[in-house]
């Protein structure tokens, strides 16, 4: 019989070997290396490393368009026993909780780089929560990244420092990824209305539509694209930005299908008029049981 296929946007399933849970603690990790922005024609990351300068946990953020959410991986010996039911809370806040923003994940998605420490990936997160203000101020405020899992008992705290320069950085590398795909980086900020999809997402996908080589294997992928969309709401190009698999097959066919199948509501300029804007999104292959 064949397996239940979930084809979904954002929420998944790899995951490491669980370990016997350690006893409640905290684990601090001070920067070792500044932040650096790492920028390609598909997208923007932030990097910085903490604890040990020699082989140090890392924080990576990416972003694959303008505004405030990003993909956030977080790699760390600590978050070794995790496992997938955990459901880990992420908080974004300053040493005296003054501010505090944060989400709680459905699930972890769990991987291993390639020195086989284990990474958290969290596909679509942002440093606001249900918070409204300037974006710069937010940021300033705060200054540690906190990641709990309550399975392990740990909680691991990042201090990272304001985050409103490195954010500025990220910003000017986003506006010349916009650039890059033939679009005015100042009107996309100045839209009206993003292209709204006319169908579900979530159905752009089908189980028959999953690869029948990593079915049988039994693997998974995560992969964000980019559509460009023209001023009547039809997909025009769509753009692997990032994909976490081993199978090219899955960047194929996500952009295939999409393309057959996602229809929009056109973006709409500063004036109100239909114009060509992009679509960003992550969907994620997973095999259920």
């Amino acid at each position: 019989m064949l397996r239940k296929l979930l084809l979904t946007l954002v929420g998944a399933s790899l995951t490491i070997p669980a370990s016997p849970s350690l006893a409640a603690q905290e684990i601090r990790f001070k920067p070792v290396t500044p932040w650096h922005v790492d920028w390609t024609k598909t997208s923007c990351t932030l990097i910085r490393g903490f604890g040990d300068k020699d082989d140090p946990q890392v924080l990576q953020f990416e972003q694959f368009s303008q505004g405030q959410a990003f993909q956030l991986l977080v790699t760390a010996k600590a978050l070794r026993s995790t496992v997938q039911d955990d459901r880990p809370t992420l908080t974004y806040t300053n040493s005296d909780n003054s501010v505090q923003f944060g989400q709680k994940l459905p699930r972890a998605l769990m991987g291993l780089n390639a020195k086989r420490v284990p990474t958290l990936f969290v596909p679509q997160s942002d440093l606001f929560g249900d918070a409204a203000g300037n974006a710069r101020t937010v940021e300033a405020a705060i200054t540690q990244i906190r990641v709990k899992a309550p399975g392990t008992g740990r909680t691991i705290i990042f201090e990272t420092g304001p985050l409103d320069k490195p954010f500025d950085a990220m910003r000017a590398c986003t506006d010349n990824l916009v650039k890059t795909w033939g679009l005015d980086p100042d009107k996309m900020r100045q839209l009206t209305r993003e292209p709204v999809p006319l169908t579900r997402p979530a159905t752009w996908l089908r189980s028959s539509d999953y690869p029948r080589r990593p079915l049988i294997s039994g693997e998974q992928a995560l992969v964000t694209f980019r559509l460009l969309v023209d001023g009547n709401g039809n997909p025009t190009d769509c753009l692997v930005q990032r994909s976490y698999s081993n199978d090219e097959a899955f960047d194929r066919l996500t952009c295939k299908k999409i393309l057959e199948r996602a229809r929009f509501d056109p973006a709409l300029d500063a004036e109100g008029k239909p114009t060509n804007a992009y679509y960003v999104d992550t969907v994620i292959w997973v095999i259920g049981a």
